[in-house]
């Protein structure tokens, strides 16, 4: 009895998975610029003369493009990993896991703005997307392109891991991300807020924050799995690890320049 063939993307996701790969670094190229320049919120209210004219043509234009750099950001990162999750996987097991981390991400998000648990008295603005109830978009967008891509990169790392050491190493590789981008959301890009008096600094995550995505990224890995059951070492193309690996280093290199 023949194993049925998995269900592969067809003939138009190469080509256009490859233009949103150029799209993405094109993109990331442009969001490095306007974090290491530092402009965000508050610049937009420069924007307009001392008289209370209207925004001019170009002014608007880049009112509009810096309100939505960072969201399109996390939407260009999620519609990679997950287009070449489904060249690797399938797109069966691409929707399947998609779903899955999509779902996690915005529950915990959403339970956490309203009861201040499992990741602790969190308040998000509207400068990482539009909110679904009070979790922006961008968020489980983001977190989807990380977890995809921390797993295939610990994979293509390591190719024989087993599951539980997988879970491991996707945990690890999800709380490296949290490391990197706290910082800059709560406090250069103002993704979401601590609140003042929960906290003795006013202006740092809890530990139970980075512990829970750890947990998060690591159960999520060891319980969403490939229908192979063995797996080799992939093939030496575009993957969601590059993703993953281009998030990370924006974040680092942001992070170097960060409070000068």
């Amino acid at each position: 009895m023949t194993t049925p063939a998995r269900r592969t993307p067809g003939r138009r996701l190469p080509p256009l998975a490859a233009g949103l790969w150029i799209l993405f670094l094109l993109w990331t190229v442009l969001v490095e610029l306007v974090w290491r320049l530092r402009i965000g919120e508050a610049e937009l209210h420069l924007l307009p003369s001392e008289t209370g004219a209207p925004l001019s043509p170009w002014q608007g234009a880049l009112v509009a493009l810096l309100k939505w750099i960072d969201p399109t950001w996390a939407v260009l990162a999620a519609v990679n990993a997950y287009f070449f999750t489904a060249a690797r996987e399938g797109l069966e097991v691409a929707r399947r896991w998609a779903g899955v981390i999509l779902a996690t991400v915005l529950l915990i998000a959403w339970v956490s703005a309203k009861t201040a648990w499992p990741l602790g008295p969190v308040r998000y603005t509207a400068l990482l997307g539009p909110r679904i109830g009070p979790v922006p978009m961008g968020l489980p967008l983001l977190w989807l392109a990380v977890l995809l891509g921390a797993r295939d990169l610990a994979l293509r790392l390591r190719p024989a891991l087993s599951q539980a050491a997988l879970a491991v190493g996707v945990g690890v590789l999800g709380l490296l991300f949290e490391i990197a981008l706290e910082p800059l959301a709560a406090k250069e890009r103002v993704f979401w807020l601590w609140p003042p008096g929960s906290l003795p600094t006013h202006a740092h995550a809890p530990v139970q924050s980075y512990a829970t995505w750890f947990i998060v990224a690591a159960l999520l890995a060891y319980f969403l799995r490939e229908k192979r059951v063995a797996t080799t070492a992939p093939p030496a193309t575009r993957s969601p690890a590059a993703v993953y690996v281009v998030l990370l280093t924006v974040l680092l290199l942001a992070n170097l320049t960060a409070g000068r």
